[in-house]
């Protein structure tokens, strides 16, 4: 590999963490109801998240919890606990107000319905 396939390498995995954070933290702040979806599609450059949030009928109960573990499994590796400790509750506690407004927004279903 020469010296440019290696910045390109190098200018590729920076881009990409960057997108993965910006998922990261746009999903956190929808989910936890720190901002609301028009304050996050509203700012400037791309706003990503872990799931398509414009189409409210796909989204299944298995796959929202997976992404509820991969923003916990990310937030571990950063050491961000409290963030966490949030998601964890946010995860088990199926009568929180806030995830049962997400829930109903995304019309998330059980498998096969």
């Amino acid at each position: 590999m020469n010296d440019y396939e290696k910045y390109m390498d190098s200018e590729m995995v920076y881009e990409n963490k960057r997108i993965l954070g910006n998922c990261m933290r746009n999903s956190y702040d929808f989910l936890m109801g720190n901002k609301t979806l028009e304050e996050l599609l509203d700012q400037d450059g791309n706003p990503y998240f872990l799931w398509n949030v414009i189409d409210h009928d796909n989204l299944t109960k298995s796959t929202f919890e997976d992404i509820l573990d991969v923003m916990i499994n990310y937030y571990e590796e950063d050491e961000e606990y409290e963030k966490c400790a949030k998601l964890l509750k946010f995860k088990t506690n199926g009568k929180d107000e806030h995830r049962e407004k997400v829930e109903e927004t995304y019309r998330i279903r059980e498998e096969g319905f």
